[in-house]
């Protein structure tokens, strides 16, 4: 370190690196050397002292504060040190791998340690992180001892790395204080095995707050075994029932206790002191422990030998869910004050697989098939969880057991009640047999539907029944666990489960459905200003989505579009509208223009906007309803002329006085004016009888002048007006000469 240090006091000099700079080179070295320097130490001989052996090889990973360490076995597997005193403490961050032995098999024994009574086998004192793997300890006060706060993060087995502790005076495993620890995979208290018991000792010791442990685990291979005749598989919270400081929050999941050969004299779990919130199994697949042989029936405490005991006043919210205790003695849980004395539910009855009860407000409700055997004082103790429900305010509760038949039919059940805060409380008493109904008197066979039991069109219902039976015969003759349905009728199918009860659906009813949807007018599709039209689809569908979004049955419409609507029934078939067109339109606006032609003679041309009707009155009496009509006036006047226009929004009148007089420029002229179309020109031409000057105008259907010229005239004459720049269509030629007048109408 000063090595360094001198170094980098040089770069400094030379370099002005600064001071953070160097601290942190400095922390990075320091952290950096424990991983790089952490050794292998291997074992390589059984002998119980000595270069190569295991107490050499703890005694210098001990020493060697580089961690982490690793301990290896290169001697055959199934070697046997016999130790003829301790060995030392584990004090540093270690694994012990004795599924490195040579020949190692998965799950067999590694290495053998003979502890010949002298005390603990492997035991850990304040060393986070150790891991033990592979090893058969036995004779030992406790196999495995994992002392002090310390010692967090431990493991103790490992998939297809199984530890063996047997035959250990006081517990087989000993956590003392430390946490977040994993013991998994391990064979406590039997032989190797796994087939007979040691009949010693304790299994596993959890205490002084050792706390949030997991022991076992959800997935398979990761359970422990523990049994094997031992006086209590695993206590929490006191050592050899002598109370001491709880541990809390520790897990238990999937580990078995007992079995064939393999019985625990005492308490299967037993949890004492202040130990709060432990969780014993769980309802989801992996995580209920089986209990089923948890003790050997001795009865000489006169209560019978129990499967779970909650003992001290002060444990609070321990939760015990989805165990199989069947065949376990005695009353499965007893609380003995713990748990704020959670009481046990009551269920009241069971009708065509409902089955109701009553407990605490708000507790969670496991249900389960009771016992099989072993019911002793009348108690029932869970063999199969079934399914679960929360209760009301009240504490009632209703669960439907109609999926669980083929477990339930014929079978006693019982419930147990979990409070989130206090934990669970002791089971039930048994209810039952129960029998199923369905019209059949046979366990339930569930079946789903692919969707709504109805038919649309040429569509197909797949209905699929429950698999890991055999023998599915449907109502219709056909076999096998799918039917695809394609016509409407009645449908049921029956089965044999692996118990060999026979399974009976209920029956399923599909009816057929082709609907069409119309849609009513209320009011206008062409809407006028703030006016709004209803668009009403018909009524017996179950819901109804517009194009615009909307979802109800009439649509309310105020602005411009197409609009359509689709509905499904409730049978889940959809029907589709067609496109209704809305536009909008406003109020008409009356106008005209007019030109008198000859004589008396007047063209009138509309100049309305949005008018699909016109009505004339030329005030004389005589009306006219075209859009741009003629009208010859009797005399010299001004005619009060009016135009009154509608729409689908209203109705508009324009007023103005026409003054008619009689044009009389036709006595200019011995003979009438001819117009003649030319290619790029009208031409106009007569005779006149006297020479005069005459104004010429071309006008349009609007009466807008679009040409003028004044053209002196004299005996027989031609006057040429060009027209190449207007278009195809109506027009009208005045001449004009002082009072008076002409109007001819030419279409080019």
């Amino acid at each position: 370190m000063k090595r360094n240090l001198r170094v980098l006091e040089k770069q400094n000099q030379h370099y002005h690196v600064s001071k953070p700079t160097i601290l942190w080179l400095v922390l990075f070295i320091l952290l950096s050397k424990t991983t790089l320097f952490a050794t292998t130490y291997t074992v390589t001989t059984t002998a119980n002292t000595g270069a190569g052996s295991l107490r050499t090889a703890i005694t210098s990973a001990n020493a060697d504060v580089n961690v982490p360490h690793t301990i290896n076995f290169n001697i055959a597997a199934g070697s046997t040190i016999l130790l003829s005193s301790a060995l030392p403490f584990i004090s540093r961050t270690t694994i012990l791998d004795a599924t490195t032995s040579i020949g190692y098999v998965a799950n067999s024994v590694g290495i053998n340690i003979d502890c010949q009574n002298e005390a603990h086998g492997l035991r850990v004192e304040n060393a986070a992180n150790v891991e033990i793997y592979g090893f058969n300890i036995y004779n030992a006060t406790s196999g495995i001892y994992i002392n002090g706060d310390g010692a967090d993060g431990f493991k103790i087995g490992a998939f297809n790395k199984r530890n063996f502790i047997n035959n250990s005076s006081e517990y087989n495993i000993y956590i003392d204080g430390a946490d977040n620890g994993f013991i998994r995979n391990n064979y406590v208290g039997t032989n190797t095995a796994g087939d007979a018991g040691t009949d010693i000792g304790n299994g596993i010791l959890l205490v002084n707050s050792a706390n949030t442990n997991t022991i076992g685990g959800s997935v398979s291979g990761e359970g422990n075994l523990i049994g094997g005749g031992i006086s209590t598989g695993v206590n929490i919270g006191s050592y050899v029932g002598l109370p001491a400081s709880g541990s809390s929050n520790n897990i238990f999941y999937g580990n078995t206790f007992g079995g064939t050969g393999i019985t625990i004299n005492g308490w299967a779990i037993w949890i004492d002191g202040d130990s709060d919130n432990n969780v014993i199994g769980g309802i989801l697949p992996g995580q209920g422990n089986n209990m089923q042989n948890a003790t050997n029936g001795n009865t000489a405490n006169g209560l019978g030998n129990l499967v779970v005991g909650i003992n001290s006043l002060d444990a609070l919210g321990n939760v015990v869910r989805g165990n199989n205790m069947d065949c376990g003695f005695g009353f499965g849980i007893v609380l003995n004050d713990a748990n704020a004395s959670q009481a046990a539910p009551i269920i009241t009855s069971f009708i065509d697989g409902l089955v109701t009860g009553t407990s605490t407000a708000n507790a969670i409700i496991d249900i389960y098939t009771g016992s099989s055997c072993n019911t002793v004082y009348g108690k029932d103790k869970p063999k199969t969880y079934l399914t679960s429900v929360t209760a009301n305010n009240n504490g009632d509760w209703i669960a439907d057991l109609t999926s669980n038949s083929c477990d339930a039919s014929g079978q006693r059940i019982i419930a147990s009640a979990t409070d989130l805060v206090n934990g669970t409380g002791a089971y039930s008493d048994a209810y039952g047999p129960v029998v199923f109904g369905n019209g059949s008197g046979n366990a339930n066979l569930p079946v789903i539907a692919s969707g709504p039991l109805t038919l649309c069109g040429n569509q197909t219902i797949n209905l699929t029944a429950q698999t890991g039976n055999t023998g599915y015969l449907w109502s219709n003759g056909q076999s096998g666990n799918v039917l695809n349905v394609t016509t409407a009728g009645s449908y049921f199918v029956t089965a044999q489960a692996a118990s060999g009860c026979i399974l009976v659906s209920d029956t399923f009813l599909i009816v057929q459905e082709n609907p069409t949807l119309t849609v009513a007018i209320n009011g206008d599709l062409e809407i006028c200003g703030n006016e709004t039209v209803d668009l009403v689809a018909q009524s017996g569908f179950a819901s109804y989505t517009w194009s615009n979004g909307f979802t109800g049955s009439t649509l309310t419409v105020n602005s411009t579009g197409g609009y359509s609507v689709s509905a499904l029934t409730s049978g889940g078939c959809s029907a589709v509208s067609g496109v209704f067109n809305v536009t909008a339109s406003s109020v008409a606006q009356a106008n005209f223009t007019y030109v008198q032609l000859d004589e008396y003679t007047v063209q009138f041309t509309s100049t309305a906007v949005n008018a699909i009707s016109w009505l004339w009155d030329f005030g004389s009496g005589n009306t006219s309803t075209l859009e741009n009509p003629q009208f010859d006036f009797l005399y010299d006047n001004n005619w009060p002329v009016s135009l009154i226009v509608n729409n689908n929004c209203g109705a508009d009148t324009f007023n103005t006085l026409v003054t008619v007089i009689k044009t009389g420029i036709n006595d200019l002229f011995e003979t009438p004016v001819q117009i003649i179309n030319a290619e790029s020109f009208i031409q106009l031409n007569g005779k006149i009888k006297q020479p005069a000057d005459i104004q010429v105008q071309v006008q349009n259907l609007q009466g807008q002048i679009l040409s003028s010229s004044k053209h002196y005239l004299n005996s027989d004459w031609q006057v040429n007006i060009p027209t190449d720049n207007l278009a195809k269509g109506i027009y009208f030629v005045t001449l004009h000469s002082q009072n008076k007048k002409a109007v001819y109408k030419w279409l080019k």
